[in-house]
């Protein structure tokens, strides 16, 4: 996995149509606890395991300028 998005020829700030992938998670230090049904975390798309690190699973963000300005 690549840290570095120059490391890969990606444009830092990215531009129009360029499209990257990212994970948009959060894992809870200390879970409830039992009977609680607590996961432990979020994930805005979650891929089924307990590992933040597997990016072929990370969200698709494109970056486009639609709508910009509009409220």
């Amino acid at each position: 996995m690549l840290c570095n998005p120059k490391a890969d020829q990606r444009s830092v700030p990215p531009v129009e149509g360029d499209v990257w992938r990212m994970d948009f998670s959060r894992f809870n230090q200390q879970k409830a606890p039992a009977p609680a049904i607590d996961s432990g975390g979020w994930a805005w798309s979650p891929h089924g395991v307990w590992d933040s690190h597997v990016p072929e699973c990370f969200t698709f963000v494109h970056f486009n300028r639609k709508g910009e300005g509009k409220e």
